[in-house]
């Protein structure tokens, strides 16, 4: 019950992220809630809300074509791009600091 409790903060507070960068909430892909262009295309988000001892956000871009001409690490062919972390905190930041550069104007 205790662990449930955590992973429904962790999706509040992914959620609260995706809005403040202006992802749509959605179910056009795959069951992936969530989703937000970017300079590397359309992306989805699943933030993983299941009693885990990882906490885990699942993304997938579009065309994995346009993530890898962009130097994305995502898989060149399914365009997954996930995060995985055994701390709350780490899991966000990586995850917010990604979603910062995707979403930076190429130069």
């Amino acid at each position: 019950m205790a662990r449930m409790k955590k992973m429904d903060k962790f999706v509040g507070i992914v959620e609260k992220i995706l809005t403040g960068y202006g992802a749509k909430k959605t179910n056009e892909f795959l069951g992936y809630p969530w989703a937000m262009d970017t300079k590397a295309g359309r992306l989805f988000i699943k933030p993983d809300g299941e009693p885990s001892t990882v906490y885990s956000i699942f993304c997938r871009f579009q065309n994995p074509k346009d993530a890898k001409e962009n130097g994305l690490e995502s898989n060149p062919f399914t365009g997954k791009w996930n995060f995985h972390f055994a701390r709350e905190k780490s899991c966000l930041y990586v995850f917010e600091t990604g979603l910062r550069e995707i979403l930076k104007e190429k130069t």
